[in-house]
This record gives C-alpha cells, sequence and structure tokens, in this order.
C-alpha cells in the first residue's frame, strides 16, 4: 500500500516538474519574442510565440533584420521554418540560418541580401523545401542546387536560370518544381533523369521554343502542370495523354484544341482544367465537362501566401 502511495507521490512530482519547467520554457519564449518585436502573423492572425511553439516556424517577412535580433533567433534552436519575404539580411548576412540544425522549409522570395552569401545554404543538410523566387540569381550563383540531393520543393520562379542549371540537378526526391517566368525553354526534360518522382511543374510565361517538341515521359508521376502563356506546341501539348495520373492542367493563354484536350482526358486520370484564352470554345468545353466530369479550375501556387503555410498545414489548423 505505502509502494503504491509513494508511486503516486513521485508520478505527482514528476507531472509538476515537467508542468513547471513547460511554463518557464514557454515564459523565456514570450520574452525573447518581446524583445524580437516580431508581429503577429497576418495569414494566420495567431502572434508570433504561437506560430513557433506549435508548429516551430516563423515569419520574419517585411523586416530590416538586425543583429541583435539574430542573435535572440539562435537561442531558437529547433525552428523548422522560416519566412522571410521582402526581409532585407543586408546588416545580418545569412550566415546564421546554417545553425538551424532542424530547418527543413526556407522561403527567401524578394528578400534582399549580398548574393554572394547564397551559397551559405548549401549548408544546411536537413533543407526539404527551398523558395528562391525573384532574388534575380543565375546559373552559377545557385550551381550548389546541383548537389541538393534530399529538395522536395523548389521554387525558382522570376529568376534568370536557363536550362543548363535545371539539366545538371540531382534531386531524386524533388516533387515539386517552380520555373515560372525564368529562361528556361525546359528542354532539361529530356536531359536530367533525376524526375521520376516530380508531382507538380508550373513553368509559367517562360521563352519555350514552338519549334521544339517537349517530352514529358519521364514524368510518370506528373500531377498537376502549368505553361499558361507560353508557346508551347499542339505535340508537346497532346504527348501529356501519356502521363496518366495527371489531374490538373492549365492551358491558359496557348494554342490549346478541344482535340488535344480529350486526347488527354481519355487517357489520363484529368479532373481540374484552366483554358482561357485558347482555341477552346466554352460551348466545346461544357460537352466535355459532361462527358468527362471535369472541371474548370485554376490552381495557384503563388498567388497569396508563403509556400511554408501548406507545407506545415498551418491553414488547416
Amino acid at each position: 500500500m505505502n509502494k503504491f502511495h509513494n508511486t503516486k507521490k513521485i508520478i505527482s512530482i514528476v507531472c509538476i516538474l515537467f508542468a513547471s519547467n513547460a511554463s518557464i520554457y514557454s515564459t523565456e519564449i514570450k520574452n525573447f519574442f518581446e524583445q524580437l518585436n516580431f508581429k503577429a502573423d497576418d495569414v494566420l492572425n495567431i502572434d508570433a510565440v504561437t506560430l513557433y511553439e506549435k508548429h516551430k516556424v516563423i515569419n520574419i517577412s517585411n523586416m530590416k533584420l538586425s543583429l541583435s535580433q539574430v542573435g535572440l533567433l539562435k537561442k531558437l534552436k529547433d525552428i523548422k521554418g522560416i519566412i522571410a519575404f521582402n526581409t532585407d539580411f543586408s546588416e545580418t548576412g545569412l550566415d546564421f540560418l546554417k545553425d538551424y540544425k532542424f530547418l527543413t522549409a526556407l522561403d527567401l522570395e524578394s528578400s534582399r541580401f549580398n548574393k554572394k552569401e547564397i551559397k551559405i545554404l548549401s549548408n544546411i543538410n536537413s533543407l526539404r523545401s527551398l523558395s528562391l523566387k525573384n532574388l534575380n540569381l543565375n546559373d552559377s550563383e545557385i550551381s550548389f542546387l546541383k548537389d541538393s540531393k534530399i529538395l522536395e520543393i523548389l521554387i525558382l520562379d522570376d529568376n534568370p536560370i536557363t536550362d543548363s542549371l535545371l539539366s545538371e540537378l540531382n534531386s531524386p526526391r524533388l516533387k515539386e518544381l517552380y520555373i515560372s517566368r525564368t529562361k528556361s525553354k525546359c528542354l532539361f526534360l529530356d536531359k536530367n533523369l533525376n524526375f521520376k518522382n516530380l508531382e507538380i511543374l508550373y513553368f509559367n510565361e517562360t521563352p519555350i521554343d514552338t519549334n521544339k517538341d517537349l517530352n514529358f515521359s519521364n514524368l510518370q508521376k506528373l500531377k498537376y502542370i502549368s505553361f499558361f502563356g507560353t508557346s508551347i506546341n499542339e505535340i508537346s501539348i497532346k504527348s501529356l495523354d501519356k502521363n496518366k495520373k495527371l489531374q490538373y492542367i492549365n492551358l491558359s493563354n496557348t494554342i490549346a484544341t478541344i482535340s488535344t484536350l480529350e486526347s488527354i482526358l481519355q487517357k489520363t486520370a484529368l479532373k481540374d482544367i484552366s483554358y482561357n484564352n485558347t482555341k477552346i470554345s466554352k460551348s466545346d468545353f461544357q460537352l466535355l465537362q459532361k462527358k468527362y466530369k471535369v472541371n474548370e479550375t485554376e490552381i495557384f501556387h503563388d498567388c497569396c501566401e508563403s509556400f511554408i503555410y501548406e507545407k506545415f498545414l498551418l491553414l488547416h489548423n
């Protein structure tokens, strides 16, 4: 009987100590964030402390980061995601990022820093998702990406990169690739066989050569593709009928025809389509809707929020 009471007492003491430590930890974190002067996240409408404590994500967007703030941030060792849209790193540089051993997702879209420092990212061995959108980076400046074998999401929109870099990416785990408004002509799809797990490919408004046929046959896991506003030819579009798992396609502002679209519908799992400003009429599409049970849908990847919100399922909590 005494043994039972003693055991109960020990468990109670352990629980009290755990609760006490958790409370101290929470208070310490709150003090850090008060000193950091971070604003509440306006997408999720939650405060910075909750975003960090619940999800290990910090949002430093639209800030000019100071050395004193970086000093405090270094104490948050278990950060997994950093949203740094339009962040000014001119005073701090990017070197501190390599101290985060658990960082899996980083969004640097439209941020400002010395471009030579971008190579520091090659030292973050845990990084699986990366956005370098709109940073004016060329092939040589981000050549380190060629050796990033564990990347799963890579966003390179609005950079002057070419097929030379993309053809050498060695990222067999890559599931999502975004290269809209780059200098790529998508000829790398023939040369690089490391994209066998790719499920999403967006190359909107890229300078596709209408005289060159694109080959998507290596992308047998492809589910979403968007080539809005390109000069992709009819043969290349029709070749997507070999991608059996295809679920979404954005044909808008291309020369796509109803016959090509029907050919794809007959042979794939396609259910969602955007076809504005094509050769496909509204009435023709309505006939296909009845026949194949498809939807007119436009799926954006970059219109509003950082990809990190979706990556950490923050919009679903």
